[in-house]
């Protein structure tokens, strides 16, 4: 912590602010260890349909060599922070999709949580965006950017219905407890056995499963 902080601090002076964030997603997998080191650092987490997240994840070179493996990746990381955001008084999560339909309406709530004002300002990234994109990278090109809505429920649009059928057949649980939307309709239930760590190696036939009617979530 203490080599973190030498860096972000001095950061944060150098500009003029009054705290720093990091963003670096694989942190959620060590939340535990966070929280040892800063007792009341707010965490937040900002959720967003799952589906729409394997598309994404598909498309950048650290992500997922399939949609499979961004569902898997996606569920591995729910499973080991759901408990955490669940009891911990300083995390906090909100939906991605209500954060581009109303942005205000949530950034107030969020500033509240921390202990911050709203400031029309944090709706405009224009030039923070600038500076946190600094090198020019291409997943990063939108963040000066204004909100763009037309990512929202993108899975509608990119996915076919086989696709559409597999994450909900592996991940139909969280989607209800999240909100979001299911579409297909499971007649049986299965159990992946013993782990889902083998899954991606035989994507086609679980594809054929779920088709069939069959969900792999209680």
């Amino acid at each position: 912590p203490n080599m973190l902080t030498s860096v972000t601090e001095q950061y944060m002076t150098a500009l003029g602010k009054a705290r720093w964030a990091e963003k670096t997603p694989d942190h959620i997998l060590t939340l535990g260890k966070i929280r040892e080191h800063f007792p009341q650092s707010p965490v937040i987490r900002i959720l967003r349909d799952p589906r729409g997240v394997a598309i994404s994840l598909t498309k950048v070179p650290w992500g997922a060599m399939s949609f499979l493996e961004a569902l898997l990746l996606w569920k591995r990381l729910d499973d080991e922070s759901e408990g955490f955001f669940r009891s911990d008084p300083w995390g906090y999560s909100l939906r991605y999709e209500d954060l581009i339909t109303s942005p205000e309406a949530e950034l107030g709530r969020l500033c509240e949580f921390i202990g911050e004002a709203f400031e029309d300002g944090m709706l405009d990234t224009s030039e923070t965006g600038k500076r946190l994109n600094a090198r020019h990278v291409p997943w990063k090109e939108k963040v000066s950017q204004p909100v763009d809505a037309s990512n929202l429920a993108v899975w509608k649009k990119q996915l076919a219905r086989p696709d559409i059928q597999l994450a909900e057949a592996i991940l139909g649980g969280r989607l209800e407890a999240l909100g979001y939307p299911r579409e297909a309709e499971f007649a049986h239930l299965a159990e992946i056995y013993p782990s889902l760590s083998q899954v991606t190696k035989y994507a086609e036939e679980f594809r054929c499963l779920a088709s069939s009617g069959i969900r792999f979530w209680k």
